[in-house]
């Protein structure tokens, strides 16, 4: 009453298909008046709606404990009044990353296309419903302490995030101590986070640098904003792939190369921008080099670069 809070405790009751007992002392209770019970205790709590921080986390199960907004609901009935179920109004991700070799990870960024990281929900009941605010399109965990990750034994982030439906272009880039970043990004598309729901996101190719293998989806997949900078970053062969295939929509957009990239041996390199799909972006190499290069057997625009500038483009 009067968005009043009041400490309980419980009794009784263990594991996800149990029954708990709340037992407290409520102020002046009234017959049928809504009642609301929300966890974690340290939440932000005005009237119904609640106000989470996702925008920095810690990335282990405790952290994400905190961010598990969980509320049940009823209406106060002298003879007993049932709040019903807990229901987590968040989701729960669990990023397995493999690393090639033994390595130190401090911080974790995961991206995706229209990834959306709000900080405020609502209930109408138990029914909850998150405010309008900024696309994000990156979260992160960094983490208190070092997490260690043994060669080629999966190890484990956790993340707290907004359910949402249809991510593309799902990216993870994890930073080591001294500020070396491995990437990967997933092979699924319309990846979906489900309120209620823990996720695993499995990523087995992280790496320190870009192996172009030739074996690339037919499209690529396209950069993002990692920071909100204005400028795209290119992470991962996938991306490389889509400015190869996607040229004519680089127009007045600038990206930059974050990693050295390989090409593997034997593998022809399609050049970016051809004369009727040029490049007109502007691209930032980063002083970023490439290897393994390989034309093939092209007579025109045979460049790692093909047409350039037709309305404007650079390559620095």
């Amino acid at each position: 009453q009067n968005n009043a809070a009041t400490t309980f405790t419980t009794t009784g009751g263990s594991g996800a298909s149990q029954t708990t007992t709340f037992k407290g002392n409520l102020t002046s209770p009234q017959e049928n008046e809504q009642r609301y019970a929300f966890y974690p205790s340290g939440l932000t709590i005005l009237g119904t709606t609640a106000t989470v921080d996702y925008s920095s986390q810690g990335g282990t199960l405790n952290d994400v404990q905190q961010r598990a907004v969980m509320c049940a609901s009823g209406t106060y009935q002298t003879a007993g009044t049932s709040l019903g179920t807990f229901t987590n109004a968040g989701a729960i991700l669990r990023l397995q990353l493999t690393f090639a070799t033994n390595i130190s990870i401090k911080k974790v960024v995961l991206m995706a296309k229209g990834l959306v990281n709000k900080n405020t929900l609502t209930y109408s009941g138990t029914t909850a419903s998150w405010s309008d605010t900024p696309t994000k399109g990156s979260m992160s965990a960094t983490l208190t302490t070092p997490q260690a990750f043994q060669a080629n034994t999966p190890g484990y982030i956790y993340m707290a995030a907004i359910p949402q439906t249809g991510l593309n272009s799902v990216t993870i880039v994890a930073t080591t101590e001294s500020g070396e970043e491995y990437s990967g990004q997933l092979s699924a598309t319309k990846v979906h986070f489900d309120k209620g729901n823990v996720h695993t996101l499995t990523m087995s190719n992280l790496t320190n640098k870009i192996n172009y293998t030739g074996s690339e989806s037919s499209m690529g997949i396209e950069p993002i904003d990692i920071d909100g900078d204005g400028t795209y970053e290119i992470m991962t062969a996938e991306n490389l792939k889509w400015l190869q295939q996607n040229s004519s929509l680089t127009t007045g957009k600038s990206y930059k190369l974050m990693k050295n990239v390989e090409i593997a041996s034997g593998v022809v390199w399609f050049q970016i921008g051809m004369y009727t799909d040029p490049f007109d972006g502007d691209f930032d190499g980063n002083k970023k080099t490439v290897s393994g290069f390989n034309p093939g057997y092209y007579k025109f625009y045979s460049g790692f670069f093909g047409v350039v500038g037709t309305y404007g483009g650079t390559v620095l």
